[in-house]
């Protein structure tokens, strides 16, 4: 009679383990937030925009003292700037908000003005907190792969949202509320689409399966790359030596045949290499 090998009892997970996995509800909603921007994406300082803009504006005017233009708004103007190239995703997001805003106008608005400044509000907001998480989540990633990241105030920023209980008692709220509370190392970059997001698995490198394939693909086809940079760097090395010897010798001499051959062989590598890469060999 044979004995039945016992299972193997899983260890108890308690909700203290548990909750070090999963995603707080106040962080996911501010991923979700900053999602819709890309970290590879240059986001502008709205202020440092407009500052920009107003020493333009002074250069031309000591340039020119006799020229009369329009008075610009500078704020308007920079907040143009800071939305042009930015994701289809986040203009939705800001052309929503602004709808929001105007439906309300009559009520706490009293001209399109002041929705132009709320919305300045709006994206210098996102961007303070976008900025945070991304600085966050990339000094991570160095840590990650074995650098020295410096913590140090002077060198790392994160927004403090400051609010008050009803003691009157002061508290950090948003992001920077929030970094003390959760496992930091989960916070990561979408190596495919360059997006943040949380990691439910320790070895999770993209936000979701298109992007994991997508991440798959390009990394199978580094290798071929590389053999292809490779192979080109030797054609224009024996490109450059047929052309010595061509300056040198006559056309007829066995040299030349020789090296017009060892050529052909490496150029037609060469294409297959491409065909291989783009997946039609």
């Amino acid at each position: 009679m044979t004995k039945k090998k016992k299972k193997k009892q899983a260890l108890p997970q308690t909700k203290k383990s548990r909750a070090q996995y999963t995603c707080p509800t106040e962080l996911k909603e501010i991923i979700a937030k900053v999602r819709l921007v890309p970290t590879n994406v240059e986001m502008k300082d709205l202020f440092i925009v407009r500052d920009r803009l107003e020493s333009e504006k002074r250069w031309k005017q000591s340039l020119f003292p006799n020229k009369n233009e329009p008075e610009v708004d500078l704020y308007k103007e920079a907040l143009k700037e800071c939305l042009q190239n930015l994701p289809d995703d986040f203009q939705t997001y800001i052309k929503s908000y602004e709808q929001k805003l105007k439906d309300i106008a009559l009520n706490e608005f009293g001209r399109d003005d002041d929705i132009e400044y709320a919305l300045m509000g709006v994206y210098s907001g996102f961007y303070t907190r976008w900025n945070s998480v991304k600085t966050f989540a990339e000094r991570m990633k160095r840590e990650r792969n074995g650098e020295v990241v410096s913590w140090e105030s002077q060198s790392f920023y994160i927004s403090a949202e400051i609010s008050r209980d009803n003691n009157g008692t002061e508290y950090l709220t948003g992001f920077a509320g929030l970094i003390g509370k959760f496992k930091s190392d989960r916070l990561r970059i979408c190596e495919s689409c360059s997006r943040i997001f949380w990691a439910k698995r320790i070895d999770s490198k993209t936000c979701s399966a298109k992007c994991l394939n997508v991440f798959s693909v390009s990394n199978s086809r580094r290798p071929v790359e590389k053999k292809l940079k490779k192979l080109q760097t030797e054609f224009a090395s024996e490109n450059t030596k047929l052309e010595n010897l061509k300056s040198r010798l006559s056309p007829e001499n066995k040299l030349i045949a020789e090296q017009e051959e060892r050529m052909k062989k490496l150029n037609e590598k060469i294409k297959n290499m491409e065909a291989a890469k783009n997946g039609t060999l």
